[in-house]
């Protein structure tokens, strides 16, 4: 029986390279869909790899390479580090897997694009990480938009805190761009469609050559405008990413606080307000339920032999833009995209 046919009948024979906490979360939503398996666990350390492993009585690699060459797989999902992407990913889908891989999808654009043709050339799905677009408060934002209830899109505005703890040291100079604001203006495609321009602004703070505040102005195919505004926040210890999204349009206004806390929708009468907040009992209730939801879509749309909702060329066109912004700061001026 050919892999294809096998998709079909069978669960998907999945493998995590990268099994840290971000690898580990990737590992339980592939445990918990109805249409895979988990086969097989790698990390370069041998430890992490078999302790999510035994988690589904699956086997534990510390050499991806090994790992190919050892196991029957239908899919590989990437968790290492941003610059250690492009080696599993495009040895992986040479080796016949269909890929999910974390974000941003690679640490250049050259290696970014490398992986986005092997997808083409292999006939591969290739899907990135952008979790956004499966959180309760975005999909209901998007929802909403769908059924006409905001009218034409004008504008969409998001801001953005990320904390930062420790020392900088390591950090790239941009990475709160490429590692974090990626997700939004991923969400800015979402739902306003493709990005025309960009007109960027950042700032260091305390004399490092380090990015902290960013600043951008977007205008769309349609004519619609963006706003994105996010940075560093330093704090003690790591919690996570906080976000505000306005989207405005024609009929109504709709607010998305904090990815999955609640959505408000504004028609035109100031006076209507609807409220929605996610179901306690049908999950949908903590940040990464949304990864687990994004890797249960990508599984379930292999399984029925359909295309991921994100793609490599997602993944592609957001490291195109962040470019394009790099390009604007420095110059000082609108940059075409």
């Amino acid at each position: 029986m050919g892999k294809s046919e096998r998709l079909q009948s069978e669960k998907l024979r999945v493998a995590v390279i990268g099994c840290g906490a971000i690898g580990s979360l990737h590992a339980q939503a592939v445990v918990q869909s109805q249409h895979a398996q988990l086969t097989a666990a790698c990390d370069v350390e041998p430890e992490r790899a078999e302790i999510v492993a035994a988690s589904a009585s699956a086997n534990a690699y510390n050499d991806f390479e090994e790992l190919l060459s050892s196991e029957q797989l239908d899919v590989v999902t990437v968790a290492t580090p941003e610059n250690l992407h492009m080696a599993p990913v495009v040895r992986s889908i040479e080796a016949g897997c269909h890929v999910f891989c974390e974000k941003p999808m690679a640490s250049t654009f050259t290696d970014a694009q490398r992986m986005a043709d092997a997808a083409a050339r292999h006939n591969r799905h290739l899907a990135i990480d952008y979790n956004r677009r499966f959180g309760f408060g975005y999909l209901k934002a998007k929802e909403l938009c769908a059924e006409g209830a905001v009218g034409d899109i004008r504008y969409v505005v998001i801001r953005v805190t990320e904390p930062l703890t420790g020392s900088k040291n390591g950090l790239e100079a941009h990475s709160i761009i490429k590692n974090v604001l990626v997700h939004h203006i991923d969400l800015m495609r979402f739902f306003c469609g493709e990005i025309r321009s960009v007109h960027a602004s950042f700032s260091p703070r305390g004399g490092v050559d380090l990015t902290h505040d960013a600043a951008f102005s977007f205008r769309f195919e349609g004519e619609a405008l963006g706003t994105l505004i996010g940075g560093w926040q330093e704090v003690p210890r790591w919690t996570r990413t906080s976000e505000w999204t306005e989207i405005g349009g024609t009929k109504g206004t709709v607010v998305i606080e904090d990815v999955m806390k609640s959505v408000k929708f504004w028609s035109v009468d100031p006076d209507r307000i609807e409220h929605f907040r996610p179901n306690f009992f049908e999950g949908q209730t903590t940040f990464y339920d949304s990864l687990t939801n994004h890797i249960h879509c990508f599984l379930e749309r292999l399984a029925e032999g359909k295309t991921p909702l994100v793609t490599g060329r997602d993944g592609l066109r957001g490291l195109e833009i962040v470019q394009a912004a790099i390009q604007s700061n420095q110059a000082g001026q609108v940059v075409d995209v």
